[in-house]
């Protein structure tokens, strides 16, 4: 993600006070932006279904609390004109 530009933040941050808890998010930068890595492992056997849901209701309730999300997955990743296209809002607004 740093290779799209000038991109601080914290890894792995505890977000408290929502109405649905603690959250860990993936990366958070300028105190507002959630940068959400998506995996396929979690969403696969018995509880992918539950953990779907799961993943849904947080993110709702990250943006009810103010917060803007962006979701990456592996082939952002390897495409790095894709993953700039993904990141373009937040390179936006920190520029």
């Amino acid at each position: 993600m740093r290779s799209c530009g000038r991109i601080n933040g914290y890894d792995q941050h505890h977000i408290a006070d929502l109405d649905a808890g603690r959250y860990r998010v993936d990366f958070l930068v300028d105190e507002r932006t959630v940068v959400e890595f998506d995996g396929a492992v979690k969403y696969g056997g018995a509880n992918g279904r539950q953990a779907l849901v799961s993943e849904k209701e947080r993110e709702d309730a990250l943006r009810r609390a103010g917060y803007a999300v962006i979701r990456i997955v592996w082939a952002d990743l390897h495409s790095l004109p894709r993953l700039r296209a993904k990141l373009a809002p937040l390179l936006r607004k920190i520029a």
